[in-house]
């Protein structure tokens, strides 16, 4: 698990992890999406370059549980909690495409984690649903 205020030593944990006697088993690089510097930047690039080297994917996973900030503020509700949750990997597209990630790490593998996009479903569905708005009765299957 990377941790943002550890990333100057992140590659070099993934490197001492990989090398050593239990390598095979590290299977990926699980990063929180509650970083500080958008994910594209230069902080990132050693995680990066480590994943390549590797053949291991960069794995997202939600931050859990907890007031997060968002564009609006604090959450106060668990409902406002899981949907920003659905919110926080629409970043990672722009962050890693206009730092220009795949162009310098094409083999880079990304794995989005529970990115909570279920969860906004059950929400949108009925405003997006024909027959919702009109009071028909819409069946829904999971």
């Amino acid at each position: 698990m990377v941790l943002p205020r550890d990333l100057p030593n992140v590659a070099r944990e993934v490197r001492r992890c990989k090398e050593g006697l239990q390598g095979h088993r590290f299977v990926s690089v699980l990063i929180s999406l509650a970083g500080q510097v958008p994910i594209g930047r230069h902080p990132y690039w050693e995680i990066f370059e480590a994943c390549v080297h590797y053949d291991i994917p960069l794995s997202f996973h939600e931050p859990g549980m907890g007031r997060q900030q968002t564009g609006a503020g604090n959450t106060n509700y668990y409902g406002e909690m899981h949907m920003n949750f659905a919110n926080r990997p629409v970043t990672l597209v722009p962050s890693l495409t206009l730092e220009e990630v795949f162009e310098r790490y094409p083999t880079l593998r990304i794995a989005l984690l529970e990115p909570g996009w279920s969860r906004a479903v059950p929400y949108f569905c009925s405003s997006t649903t024909p027959g919702a708005s009109s009071g028909r009765s819409v069946s829904r299957t999971g």
